[in-house]
């Protein structure tokens, strides 16, 4: 059974360029994910600067005396409201950082897979450089063999005559 080692080096190949795409369509969708994650942290990050911002304002206000029982429950209130937006902020962090990690794990096995194609590549092309040199050597005896016959041939007619 012969190997038409140029086809598969040409399938090879093509799953190669297919596993170089997958690479480079995970590294954008990986850094996708880093710009969403990026900006749920600052979210998160704008939320507690808020209560802080919150609570200095409050604490400059009753430091001056201006500030009633009314007013201190509803700076209570509305930093109640602030802490729950914090800690949805924060749960929007951690599920954009799981997203993170599942996107690099996508790259991490379309590496893998474009390293097992690119060996796959390697390997058939040396097959094909072997069966080539195995083909010229063939080649070589077949033709060492018929100079032979042929030098046996002429000899043995020049002895007859």
């Amino acid at each position: 059974m012969a190997i038409a080692w140029k086809l598969l080096a040409d399938v090879r190949e093509r799953h190669q360029r297919s596993a170089m795409q997958a690479v480079g369509r995970d590294q954008r969708a990986l850094r996708a994910c880093e710009a969403r994650a990026q900006e749920a942290e600052q979210h998160w990050l704008q939320q507690q600067q808020a209560k802080a911002l919150h609570w200095q304002s409050t604490v400059a206000a009753v430091g001056e005396g201006g500030c009633s029982v009314a007013q201190l429950r509803q700076a209570g209130a509305w930093s109640h409201a602030l802490d729950s937006r914090i800690v949805t902020a924060g749960a929007a962090v951690v599920q954009a950082q799981a997203v993170v990690a599942m996107a690099e794990g996508a790259l991490d096995t379309s590496r893998a897979q474009l390293r097992r194609a690119s060996a796959d590549v390697e390997k058939a092309r040396q097959m094909q450089q072997r069966a080539r040199a195995e083909q010229r050597a063939q080649q070589e005896r077949r033709q060492d063999e018929a100079t032979e016959e042929a030098s046996v041939l002429l000899w043995s007619a020049a002895r007859r005559a």
